[in-house]
């Protein structure tokens, strides 16, 4: 099994949750969360990874914060490919419930 870094880790747990990161016009990160799910724990911990996280919604080529996410691998897998140069941001998030099958 491969070991992801940290705020990767953090990154596809949000996104199973059915969290959706963004950056606002200025940069920063904008979260829209389910209903009760930034427990306080959570809010620590994307604090604590912010820098990467943002990181994660750039596009290291050309800096566009636009992506399109893809499905791959039959739909177990979603890659994200940029909306402007189309580089792909390097990672597949796989579906939880279909992970290692």
């Amino acid at each position: 099994m491969i070991a992801y870094p940290k705020p990767l880790t953090l990154y596809e747990e949000l996104i199973a949750a059915g969290v959706v990161l963004s950056l606002n016009c200025n940069g920063t990160l904008k979260i829209d969360a389910p209903s009760g799910y930034l427990t306080p724990e959570l809010v620590r911990r994307v604090r604590e990874h912010k820098q990467e996280l943002l990181r994660l919604l750039k596009c290291d080529k050309c800096g566009s914060a636009e992506f399109h996410d893809v499905a791959i691998h039959n739909g177990r897998s979603t890659r994200r490919d940029c909306a402007i140069c189309r580089r792909t941001a390097g990672f597949p998030c796989w579906k939880p419930e279909q992970k290692g099958n």
